[in-house]
């Protein structure tokens, strides 16, 4: 049998592609004289009969399925991205990350006085009145000091003749 073919069953003696079979959607072979396929790996498919090689997932998408048939592999959904082709899982955003759309390769960051304190985040949130954060991407937001009052994403020296005690 020709690659993407095999006999089965019955002795290989025979060359010629009569009584070959393609290989199912989800298998392949790419040698010849074969008795069987062989059933794609997690983080690849292979949609077409016959076929000789595998398919790598794209980058945003991941299959953890043996022998997928489909044409191709699942979108990461919200809050988790890859960023690599041929993978079966799709990888939580980190905190202080979030992604709020589907079949996407990275996570985006918070923004200053944002934050994201979950995993698999689709969104962040604003900081409380009195907090703020110093930088993108964390997962918490800081308390204004001691001196200090806070207008949503800063903190401000409080004016003379107030203070604040914490």
């Amino acid at each position: 049998c020709d690659p993407g073919r095999y006999k089965k069953s019955q002795a290989l003696t025979n060359s010629s592609n009569f009584n070959c079979i393609d290989c199912p959607g989800g298998y392949v072979t790419s040698e010849i004289q074969q008795a069987s396929c062989f059933p794609c790996i997690p983080g690849k498919y292979q949609g077409e009969k016959g076929a000789l090689y595998c398919l790598a997932c794209k980058i945003g998408r991941a299959s953890d399925k043996v022998a997928n048939k489909n044409s191709t592999c699942t979108a990461c959904h919200r809050g988790t991205y890859q960023p690599r082709e041929g993978r079966s899982t799709c990888l939580s955003c980190p905190l202080g990350r979030y992604n709020n759309k589907i079949g996407q390769e990275t996570c985006f960051f918070c923004k200053k006085d944002q934050f994201a304190d979950t995993p698999k985040s689709v969104e962040c949130k604003l900081c409380e009145i009195g907090k703020y954060t110093l930088k993108v991407a964390q997962s918490s937001c800081l308390e204004c000091g001691a001196g200090k009052y806070g207008v949503r994403g800063a903190c401000i020296d409080c004016p003379t003749g107030f203070f604040r005690m914490d």
